[in-house]
């Protein structure tokens, strides 16, 4: 009987080592968060200039779940982090943030974007990452009634993760709960059997 459980006990442990050898390439598999870098070349300021932030896709719907892009160089300008609104237009996928502020005009202040993503055309289901080929703002706060930003060119590339995923560690821990018990129930049969050895030697 002790056998029969030793065994099941060391085809678990089999099992909890392949689960954390590869789930953790599962769970990675499918980038969630990516970085915003581009550059923005016509508008208010002579030879434009830089943006960057990030994004984050929930690939399975194919929609942007969070999306947050400052400006280089104005300082008081907020992060555009909300979300206006998203679709699939002419093989390419359409983004317009607004900062939490209203323009002159009573309206939002807003940035938009046109990102080719891969290795969908028009779609961001199984998303990995893209290209903003197109974008500018609205009417912003600065005093002039035009578009201080225009023709936007970026990359959109998978953010690197150092930190182990929840599941990961969940899977460490399963797999050392495993060898934990199987090595005591080991010792604990290893002892039982030098008792009966110390019996039977009476």
């Amino acid at each position: 009987m002790k056998q029969i459980k030793w065994q099941h006990c060391a085809q678990a442990l089999f099992a909890g080592l392949m689960a954390v050898i590869f789930l953790p390439s599962i769970t990675y598999a499918t980038p969630i968060n990516f970085d915003v870098e581009g550059h923005w070349d016509r508008g208010i300021v002579p030879g434009g200039g830089d943006f960057n932030g990030f994004m984050a896709v929930d690939t399975d719907s194919g929609v942007i779940s969070s999306m947050g892009i400052t400006f280089a160089g104005f300082p008081t300008l907020p992060t555009f982090d909300t979300i206006l609104h998203q679709q699939a237009s002419s093989h390419q996928w359409l983004v317009s943030l607004g900062n939490g502020r209203l323009d002159p005009f009573g309206s939002p202040e807003r940035v938009s974007f046109s990102i080719i993503a891969s290795p969908g055309i028009g779609s961001l289901v199984d998303f990995e990452g893209g290209t903003i080929r197109q974008g500018a703002s609205g009417i912003l706060t600065t005093g002039t009634p035009i578009r201080i930003f225009l023709n936007f060119k970026g990359t959109i590339t998978p953010t690197v993760v150092t930190v182990p995923e929840p599941a990961t560690l969940v899977i460490f821990a399963f797999g050392a709960l495993i060898l934990g018990g199987c090595t005591m129930l080991r010792r604990k049969r290893n002892t039982a059997n030098k008792s009966i050895g110390l019996i039977q030697s009476f």
